[in-house]
Parts: structure tokens; C-alpha cells; sequence
């Protein structure tokens, strides 16, 4: 697996530059009769965020993430400074990039780019939209901008819009806008009420665009003679980005913010309810569970293990609360392999599987291997209440294939390897859920 790195590569090794991502103001571009801007969430957005999402409620819930919340509790204004700071967070880690859109001075809804890959140059998209604006391109316009934004500045190539397969007017949108549907996942996120729920993968690249990018695509939806629009000269710094608390409560409110973000590191330091060590049974193989925070750093990259099974999205971040999990297979004294649980988040009951193998040591059999998978998959989906678990593999290498089926999960689609993150080269996706499969 490759992670994310300071510098953007071209697939053919060649090196592409590209800013990382920063609070920007963009626009503002006018489209009908309307003056859209995209911007950083300010905390005196909250009345106009919490209006807005409570009455669309109906259209929003269903795809949006799953939480133990109800969905007034969610757009508290405490919720609201949460996640204001949280965006800020992302952007200045460089994996993210939220804001919101700002039609005629008040927010209309909220438009991301996320999981930024610095190594694939691809990012992941998610918007939504006041209700009443359907249809009147204010959507496609704030999209483009984002999106013409980071295909100029920020190196990226590609946007993936994953899109829960039963979300038609998302659907609609995607394809009025160029985008493609490349493939369908079986189970993707938790959405709504729903443990997983397949999406769709819409792609769009940066060389599908002609000039004005997909800014000028949004205004020719409703003006076909409109001018082609350059965003980078409508971009400018967020200065002083309304941060700061003005309020009592938005006071309290980053404070623990401030106390919580303390907590979840000083839990993610702490071991996970699972197993110290395990015996693999019939196989002689024992499994030692590795301290650590996330998977790559339990060690230097080994000279004798090889990656057969990683995440969907290579190179992506997850930001959850919680630590990966990570085992060396280990045949007496010798580490033969390693099994890591990544982007774990139980309070979505997700995560992924990312598995090293030493191809050359005679225990490290398929059977043997694939038996230590399924004893870790099944303590975590019953001591962590994990519901999916899903990882990638190339279809190019038969024995990761072969492996995965061994490990008891089963095959669900493929993919261009481009449109998850990876350089070149088709993945097969294999996944396990605690609903529709038989225990591992």
C-alpha cells in the first residue's frame, strides 16, 4: 500500500505539483439570478444551517451517515462549532478540503472535497443543497468551483462522487455534470438507518473538461451562451475566517472540542478490545498484536513481506476515533505476515483489511494464512461490533485473490484501479458483512 506523500506523482513516474489545500474564498459567479460563493463555514452559520437541513430533512437523512443522534441533536449549534473546527483540522492536515456554499450572502449548503490523495492525485466529492435551488445549476456552478479549483491548484486529476445507488437525484446530477458512473460497490458507508448500502462511483477527470472547466459547464445549464469562467481569478485567501468565538457557547463548545480531540488521542494510545495473541489452530502459527496508532507505523517497510490486500481508496486517510489493529503472523520466531485492520470506526461499525505476506515461507500457506484472517475478522466484528469489513486486491496477482476467498469473504465487484486511488490496473473488492453473510 502507498500513503500519502509530500510530492504528487504521475502514474508514468513523472512528477505533478500541486498545492496543498487552504481556507479559500471562491467566486463570486453569478448564475440566473443568483451570486454563488464558496467558502469556509463560519460559526454564525449555524440558524441558516440548521433551518436549511431540518426542513430537507427527508431528503438528506437517508444518505447522509449514520449516528446514534437524532437528527435535531445533530444540527446543534455545539454540533455546528464541532464542525467548523473539524473542517479547519482537515484542510490544514492537507487531506481535506470542506466548505460551504453561500448563495446571495447566506448559506445554501455545503460542498467537500475529501480523502485527498497526494500520491494518485484523486479526491473524493460530497454536496448538498437547499431544496428549494433544484435544478437551477447553483449546485453544478459550487461543484465547479471546488472542483475547477483543485484541478488547477491542487494537482488533482481525478474526482471520485461515491452516490448511494438508490439516490436518483444525486444520480441525475452527476451525469448533467459530465461525471460517469464507473462502478458500483455493494456496500460502501452506513448510510441513514442501513449497516452498508451500495454506492455508485461517479468519475470525473480533469481532461474530460474544455475551457472554463466545470464551473462553465454549470452556467451553460441554464445560459448555453454564457462566458467561459476562470476560478483561479475569481480565488482568494479566507482571511481570518470566522474562527474565533465571539458567543459564551461557541466558547464552550470548542473548549471541549478542544477536550474531546484530547481524549480520542489519548484512547487511540490505548489497546483495542481484542486479543493480545491468538493461536491460529492447526496451522502453528500465532498472532501478536502490534501497538500502534495506524498500520504504517508498526515498522519499517519489511524487505520479505508483500502487500497482497489492502483498502479500496491506496494512499487514503481516515479520520475516526479510533486505533488501527495490527497482528504479525508470526511461525516461532519469525514474522511470516501481517493482518491490519485500518480506518477503524466502530461507532459506523467499519473498516478496512490490509494484509502482507512473506511469499517464500512454506507456512505462510493460503490455508494457513487465509485461517488467521478469518480468526481476526471474527473477533473484531464480535468484540469491536464491526458490521463491514472490506479490502482490495489487484486482479493481476492470483494469489491475493486466492487468499481472500481462503479468508472467507466474498467477491463484489471490480474496479478501475484509477477510480479508487491506485495507479494503474483493474481491483477486485471483497467484503464481509455481519448482514446477508454467514459468520467468518
Amino acid at each position: 500500500m502507498r500513503h500519502a506523500g509530500d510530492r504528487m506523482t504521475d502514474v508514468d513516474g513523472a512528477g505533478l505539483r500541486g498545492a496543498s489545500p487552504v481556507p479559500v474564498v471562491l467566486g463570486p459567479v453569478v448564475t440566473g439570478a443568483h451570486r454563488v460563493v464558496v467558502r469556509p463555514g463560519r460559526f454564525d452559520d449555524h440558524p441558516r444551517w440548521r433551518e436549511l437541513r431540518l426542513r430537507d430533512r427527508a431528503l438528506i437523512e437517508p444518505f447522509w451517515s449514520r449516528s446514534a443522534l437524532t437528527w435535531d441533536e445533530r444540527h446543534r449549534r455545539n454540533e455546528w462549532v464541532r464542525e467548523v473546527l473539524d473542517s479547519r483540522r482537515h484542510i490544514a492536515s492537507g487531506r481535506a478540503l470542506p466548505c460551504v456554499i453561500d448563495v446571495d450572502g447566506a448559506l445554501a449548503g455545503q460542498v467537500a472535497l475529501t480523502a485527498i490523495d497526494t500520491v494518485t492525485a484523486t479526491a473524493e466529492l460530497g454536496i448538498w443543497i437547499d431544496s428549494r435551488l433544484g435544478r437551477s445549476g447553483v449546485a453544478t456552478v459550487a461543484t465547479g468551483m471546488l472542483v475547477d479549483h483543485a484541478f488547477s491548484t491542487l494537482g488533482i486529476r481525478r474526482v471520485v462522487a461515491p452516490a448511494a445507488t438508490d439516490n436518483a437525484p444525486a444520480a441525475r446530477a452527476s451525469a448533467r455534470a459530465g461525471f460517469h458512473r464507473a462502478a458500483t460497490l455493494p456496500g460502501w458507508a452506513p448510510t441513514g438507518g442501513h449497516d452498508v448500502v451500495a454506492h455508485d462511483l461517479w468519475v470525473l477527470d480533469r481532461d474530460d473538461l474544455g475551457p472554463g472547466g466545470l464551473t462553465t459547464v454549470g452556467l451553460r445549464m441554464t445560459d448555453p451562451t454564457a462566458d467561459a469562467v476562470d476560478v483561479e481569478a475569481l480565488t482568494r485567501p479566507a482571511r481570518g475566517h470566522a474562527t474565533v468565538p465571539h458567543r459564551f457557547d461557541d466558547a464552550v463548545a470548542v473548549a471541549r472540542h478542544g477536550l474531546g480531540r484530547a481524549r480520542t488521542r489519548v484512547r487511540r494510545m490505548g489497546p483495542p478490545p481484542m486479543p493480545a495473541d491468538l493461536d491460529v489452530a492447526g496451522t502453528g502459527l500465532r498472532l501478536r498484536r502490534r501497538r500502534v496508532l495506524t498500520a504504517p507505523m508498526v515498522s519499517a517497510r519489511s524487505a520479505t513481506l508483500d502487500d497482497l490486500c489492502g483498502p479500496i481508496r491506496s494512499g487514503a486517510w481516515f479520520d475516526t476515533d479510533d486505533a488501527d489493529v495490527v497482528y504479525e503472523v508470526r511461525d516461532t520466531h519469525t514474522t511470516v505476515g501481517r493482518i491490519a485492520l485500518v480506518g477503524v470506526n466502530r461507532s459506523q461499525g467499519f473498516a478496512e483489511l490490509a494484509v502482507s505476506v512473506d511469499r517464500s515461507a512454506a507456512s505462510a500457506s493460503d490455508r494457513a494464512i487465509g485461517q488467521a484472517i478469518r480468526d481476526v475478522l471474527g473477533h473484531a466484528m464480535s468484540a469491536m461490533s464491526l458490521r463491514r469489513i472490506s479490502t482490495a486486491v489487484l486482479r493481476s496477482d492470483v494469489r491475493a485473490g486466492r487468499l481472500a476467498d481462503a479468508a472467507g469473504l466474498h467477491h463484489e465487484t471490480s474496479l478501475d484501479g484509477a477510480d479508487c486511488g491506485r495507479a494503474a490496473g483493474t481491483v477486485e473488492v471483497w467484503g464481509l458483512s455481519a448482514t446477508g453473510d454467514a459468520t467468518v
